[in-house]
């Protein structure tokens, strides 16, 4: 069984020469991580509560809820959601235009089911809290700002325990090669209900999935208007990290203690665009792919916003009963990203909807607690 343990902190006292000679080792080995956490790279601690001013305006629960929500995965954690609080008990969730990714998302369709799991995290966050929380769908399009209204009426508290959604996080590496068991697999598909497949490791259709992620993973590296995408998201400077409360940053990247100081003290955004950071990043995504139990590739009828907006909702549900299992999960989607290898994944995979999330999926001897960031509620809530 795992155990969790939070991340080793930052030491203010000088780091030995010796020492950081060795990180600065680590720290080169380390700097292509970035690349691998482009979709749905966030994990889910917060740093702060909620404002007391939104406390007080909205209601200690009704923050709370938000909060909860935040926590949510998104691509790069750029966290593209935005809240209108028309009244305590209407909101609107809609697209935040600032923090969209047009490179490796033009169409939305990683921010949409972003949303979807925000809306799970709400709508599990209410019920906890004994607020049944309706969910409307707005969008019709995908570049539709409105995107679904919530309707909170009074309720029995559902008992969900919000520990979950505070402890739900990405992982990329310390997989082992054990298949998923049969019943671990029936438990997580099951929560998809209907949506999801999974696919071992040595089956044709992985061998499929792990070329073809190194394949679309060195396109969209090389492609610079992409890799400075990223780029703009990268926080090597603590203090920027902190402003901003988004983003990914050396602990996001896994990047070991020593690794992550000569980050900080040499590296900064420029770094990501350099031969060496993409060669790297290319490095890790091959041995990634071939780590882990296999992949769970989750579906949809189609592309349109309420479909999107579920499958993101069914994702988050089967992800927050992972941790329980000691399953790691980590979305790969940039075979979903680019072409030509986005046309071709139904096919390839036998599948008759379209495909969604490509999720590596394998057993974890040790499950360590969240370290990404996430903005106060305030930051993107509107109360009108």
């Amino acid at each position: 069984m795992s155990s969790s343990r939070s991340s080793f902190p930052f030491r203010s006292d000088p780091i030995p020469r010796r020492d950081l000679l060795r990180g600065v080792v680590g720290g080169v080995a380390l700097v292509g991580l970035g690349p691998l956490i482009v979709s749905c790279a966030a994990t889910t601690r917060t740093s702060s509560a909620p404002a007391t001013t939104m406390v007080e305006r909205l209601g200690e629960a009704r923050a709370e809820i938000l909060r909860y929500a935040s926590l949510a995965p998104s691509g790069h954690n750029a966290q593209p959601w935005r809240v209108t609080v028309e009244t305590p008990n209407r909101w609107t969730l809609s697209l935040d235009p600032e923090r969209l990714l047009p490179e490796v998302d033009p169409e939305n369709r990683e921010a949409m089911l972003s949303l979807g799991h925000f809306l799970e995290n709400l709508v599990l966050a209410a019920g906890s809290m004994g607020l049944e929380a309706d969910v409307e769908v707005l969008a019709e399009e995908r570049h539709d700002r409105e995107v679904a209204r919530i309707h909170l009426t009074a309720g029995t508290p559902t008992g969900d325990p919000l520990r979950r959604l505070s402890l739900r996080r990405t992982l990329r590496s310390g997989y082992s090669p054990e298949e998923l068991s049969r019943s671990d697999v029936d438990v997580l598909l099951g929560l998809l209900d209907g949506a999801g497949t999974y696919v071992p490791r040595g089956s044709r259709e992985a061998d499929w999935i792990e070329e073809a992620e190194v394949e679309a993973m060195r396109k969209q590296t090389w492609h610079d208007p992409s890799q400075k995408e990223l780029s703009d998201w990268v926080h090597l400077d603590r203090s920027r990290a902190r402003r901003r409360q988004d983003g990914l940053t050396p602990n996001t990247m896994e990047a070991s203690w020593f690794a992550r100081q000569y980050m900080y003290l040499f590296m900064d955004e420029d770094t990501v665009m350099t031969q060496s950071f993409r060669e790297k990043g290319i490095e890790a995504v091959a041995q990634q792919v071939q780590e882990g139990a296999g992949w769970i590739v989750v579906t949809s009828p189609d592309d349109r916003p309420a479909s999107l907006l579920d499958v993101g909702r069914r994702t988050q549900r089967m992800w927050l009963r992972c941790r329980k299992r000691d399953v790691a999960v980590h979305p790969m989607s940039q075979v979903l990203e680019e072409a030509p290898w986005r046309h071709r994944a139904a096919g390839a995979l036998n599948l008759d909807r379209e495909p969604q999330y490509l999720l590596r999926v394998g057993y974890v001897d040790d499950y360590p607690e969240p370290v990404s960031m996430r903005r106060p509620v305030e930051e993107f809530t509107t109360i009108a």
